[in-house]
């Protein structure tokens, strides 16, 4: 009897060296909720030197008020303590108030034990504070990364002008149009536009005067545009429409509009302003290059011809 009372006595201290040695943070709750015990670490962690002090504490006695999901701290403690109890374990998270009053947010594990031939519960925490608040930058800094990169996005495919898309975005318009083309067979046309006599704006007014009529006809087409068109700058004084499902009748009264939109347009401090329009669809025959080259000599046919006209590709 005696060697069984000295092997218990032995076999209780190796495991008092064991909870109070433990790195993480243990206390033991009876079924009340209160604290039967704590190690060294939990002290610690809680800014108390006074073990004594917290034995027969309630866990929302070292808590604010009112935990982060709307709770009190009283009737969440006390919730999860039954949950442990019928389930044998139970995870959540709660927010601790150190001696100090600082707050700090935990992740506690409870799970049912034997002790003194009673259940009671073992609480394991682990400060995740700095965890989430590490959580917390990342998705800033990922969101701002996100932010920058859609502005990059922007910057890269519109013309710092006009605000148009610029050669790179319609190139790929005009690829996935293509692509629609050939899987579905359905037609689109383009526009391509330029300003008469631009050089000769720059000349006389300056190219002050002369950005600034680039911004206002861009504004013009925009405003005259439907909205499943897309207008970009080609360069210089050019432009390109790209108008999908739409067959060179249509394209015309696109064209058409737009050359009287601009042709009676009061543009600031610069004389009357004019423009020519080619005018294609995309045929069977044609590839990209075919097809902005079709619509180039159109362009051009149109400046032959007086200029501030529309003329179609052949």
């Amino acid at each position: 009897m005696a060697n069984d009372i000295e092997m218990l006595k032995r076999q209780l201290g190796d495991y008092r060296r064991l909870f109070d040695d433990a790195e993480v943070a243990i206390t033991i709750i009876n079924q009340d909720g209160h604290f039967i015990d704590c190690n060294k670490a939990y002290y610690s962690l809680m800014g108390y030197t006074d073990k004594p002090v917290l034995n027969h504490f309630h866990p929302s006695d070292i808590s604010p008020e009112i935990q982060p999901d709307g709770r009190s701290s009283h009737e969440k403690a006390n919730k999860m303590i039954q949950l442990a109890l019928i389930n044998g374990r139970n995870s959540f998270e709660w927010m601790h108030q150190k001696l100090d009053g600082y707050e700090f947010l935990s992740h506690v594990t409870l799970d049912v034990i034997s002790f003194n031939d009673q259940d009671v519960v073992r609480a394991t925490i682990h400060d995740i504070s700095e965890q989430r608040m590490l959580d917390r930058i990342v998705k800033e800094r990922t969101k701002e990364l996100y932010v920058k990169n859609q502005e990059l996005e922007y910057l890269a495919k519109t013309d710092p002008l006009t605000g148009l898309y610029n050669r790179i975005r319609l190139d790929e318009i005009l690829n996935q149009e293509l692509h629609r083309f050939k899987r579905y067979q359905h037609t689109f046309g383009g526009i391509l536009i330029d300003l008469d006599d631009f050089k000769l704006i720059n000349d006389t007014f300056g190219h002050q005067i002369g950005d600034q009529v680039l911004i206002e006809v861009s504004q013009v087409f925009k405003q005259h545009c439907r909205e499943v068109d897309t207008v970009g700058r080609w360069g210089g004084e050019e432009f390109l429409i790209i108008t999908p499902e739409t067959d060179l009748n249509g394209v015309r009264v696109i064209a058409e509009n737009l050359r009287r939109s601009i042709e009676s347009h009061s543009f600031v401090q610069a004389a009357d302003i004019t423009a020519s329009f080619g005018i294609a669809i995309f045929r069977k025959d044609d590839c990209i290059n075919k097809f902005l080259t079709r619509i180039d000599n159109a362009l051009y046919e149109a400046k032959d011809n007086g200029r501030n006209l529309v003329s179609s590709a052949k």
